[in-house]
């Protein structure tokens, strides 16, 4: 740390235990070296409508507090005078308390008179106000301002169940899960993290479901948590996870309160954070990002038959250019032969190995992505189309690249984006390089040896202290109905036994069907 740095924390440290003083001027004066240079705090002096007029200044934040309710329901009644015999006490503790308890219409208020504590609420987007000849002052959460509508996520897209998304407020995207969860057992714990950003964090789980030594767990990574600012719920990832150095995606990221609903009744915890509108649920399983919200509003068939797909989605997401180069460099025999005459014969033409070209497309291919990513979204697809056309054109004309390895490719990129979880997604697109430079040298041995590395890396792996690739590994027989296939509701009495719970069983025994 900076001198500079430690200087400020230590006058910090000793500001923390300064009160603030009785008069008003000497009030303004403590703190006008904090909020002097900020353009955006609004300091409104005005006087109580008194009998004999009492000054008092309202601090607040511009643009992140309802200014209509602070005008109606604050300044409006401590201006008005009604009746002279309504204000008990004149400059003292009796006429703050009476402000508190009959004038302001504010849900949350509070009272405190040390000066840091101050200055972090007004930072913090509160309404502060102080009064003349009284040391304490009144803290008001009134938050406001613009922000986002609900609308339907970007990513875990639905077509039968809700379109309702999280946004960048962490009040609403726990009430929508409040309104999926209505359980007085459902708990909300926050807390702040970020020396500068103080980012509000919330901690959600259901008391008589999730285990105390998991919550305990969470409580405590986040707890440790020491860093300047946090800005999305991706960096909490990174510094709560079990093995930063996968490239696995040891949590779930969530942007329904549907699926955060879901998570919470198998006994997880839900760690939501203001300005993000993504949600952590913790601990993840690999399988569980194959999945998404439609495999349980659709029959059983139907989701199972999609989840099968994804897997294979999967598969080819991962390995197909890998599996391209060791068969046309090691092993053309086992390619039926009516297959390898025509490939045999594009590639004639073409002066590069197969590894370097598949390099050379797959290269294309991501700088495309990132660039429909960055443009405005009609461009973005514009440009996607016309360069897949134009450019997979112009390769094969110009010799560059074979058609079979353009196939190979663009059934790849096309599988990543049949994965559900974006994360998991981008994981399979760096997986994929890995698999190419093992076949690249070893042929079908080195692609045989990439998926045993990759499984035994994903057996090793923990969310939480929960084993990453349960129930495959370890074998839970009882858990496998909802894996890669989706056995029907009335099968799910408890719940999955990877996840360690206090309460199994979540339904009882149900008839099936119509009887005669």
């Amino acid at each position: 740390m900076h001198l500079f740095e430690k200087a400020h924390k230590k006058n910090q440290d000793a500001d923390k235990d300064i009160k603030l003083p009785s008069d008003l001027e000497d009030k303004m004066q403590v703190l006008k070296s904090y909020i002097n240079d900020s353009g955006d705090i609004v300091v409104r002096s005005f006087y109580l409508g008194t009998v004999q007029p009492v000054k008092a200044v309202i601090i607040y934040m511009d643009g992140v507090i309802d200014t209509q309710f602070l005008n109606e329901d604050i300044i409006k009644p401590l201006m008005k005078v009604r009746n002279g015999s309504e204000y008990i006490g004149d400059r003292n503790k009796a006429l703050l308390k009476h402000i508190q308890n009959r004038l302001i219409s504010v849900g949350q208020v509070r009272k405190q008179n040390m000066l840091m504590e101050t200055v972090q609420s007004i930072f913090d987007g509160h309404v502060v106000l102080m009064i003349e000849n009284v040391s304490k002052v009144l803290v008001m959460n009134i938050h406001g301002g613009a922000s986002r509508t609900l609308d339907e996520p970007l990513l875990d897209k639905t077509v039968s169940g809700p379109r309702e998304g999280f946004i960048e407020d962490l009040t609403t995207n726990i009430a929508l899960i409040r309104r999926k969860l209505r359980d007085p057992n459902l708990a909300v714990e926050k807390m702040i993290i970020g020396r500068r950003t103080r980012t509000e964090v919330g901690i959600l789980y259901i008391k008589d479901i999730a285990k105390k030594e998991m919550i305990n767990e969470v409580r405590k990574r986040l707890k440790s948590i020491d860093i300047e600012g946090i800005f999305s719920t991706g960096q909490i990832n990174q510094l709560i996870e079990d093995n930063p150095y996968s490239p696995l995606p040891l949590y779930r990221e969530i942007e329904r309160a549907d699926i955060a609903a879901a998570q919470l009744l198998e006994g997880r915890a839900v760690i939501l954070a203001n300005q993000s509108p993504l949600a952590i649920s913790c601990p993840a399983l690999f399988e569980e990002m194959l999945q998404t919200g439609d495999d349980y509003y659709s029959k059983p068939q139907m989701g199972t038959m999609m989840r099968i797909f994804r897997y294979i989605a999967f598969f080819n997401a991962v390995s197909l250019p890998a599996l391209y180069i060791s068969l046309i460099s090691f092993r053309q025999e086992l390619i039926p032969y009516d297959l390898l005459v025509p490939i045999a014969k594009s590639r004639s033409e073409v002066p590069f190995p197969a590894v370097v070209e598949v390099l050379f497309l797959e290269g294309i291919i991501q700088i495309i992505l990132e660039a429909g990513i960055r443009m405005p979204g009609n461009i973005g697809q514009t440009i996607g189309v016309v360069s897949g056309i134009i450019l997979g054109q112009a390769i094969i004309s110009a010799s560059l690249a074979s058609p079979a390895v353009i196939i190979v490719i663009t059934v790849s990129a096309i599988s990543t984006f049949a994965i559900p979880n974006f994360c998991m997604a981008v994981t399979s697109r760096l997986l994929k390089y890995g698999f190419i430079f093992a076949s690249a040298t070893f042929g079908i041995f080195g692609f045989s040896m990439a998926w045993l590395f990759f499984i035994v890396h994903l057996t090793h792996q923990t969310s939480m202290g929960i084993p990453y690739f349960s129930p495959y590994g370890p074998l839970i027989l009882s858990d496998i109905k909802d894996t890669f296939v989706r056995m029907p509701i009335f099968y799910f009495r408890k719940r999955p036994e990877s996840i360690s719970n206090n309460n199994s069983f979540r339904q009882k025994k149900m008839e099936k069907g119509i009887k005669k």
